[in-house]
């Protein structure tokens, strides 16, 4: 049985993955590097489970800083609640 994703695809998909993180991380649009990166580099996979995976990295990545910055952010009670 031979694996259609090769090494040389996989160490490429990472490294495009966390290219497309930093980029994300510092001004947003990291779908702008992976989302390509996943078509050009699997190509026999259907369209909708890569857009999938681009969907997943971009929903985890966003809930990880979501609830990194909301942890180190002290909101008053006073400025939420607007009650005098």
């Amino acid at each position: 049985m031979t694996d259609p994703l090769s090494i040389y695809s996989l160490l490429l998909l990472c490294s495009l993955a966390f290219c497309a993180g930093m980029v994300d991380s510092v001004v947003g649009g990291g779908g702008l590097i992976q989302l390509p990166a996943l078509f050009n580099i699997l190509q026999t996979t259907p369209e909708a489970a890569l857009l999938g995976t681009n969907k997943l990295a971009a929903v985890s990545g966003t809930s990880v800083a979501a609830r990194s910055f909301f942890g180190r952010l002290h909101i008053p009670v006073t400025l939420c609640c607007l009650l005098p």
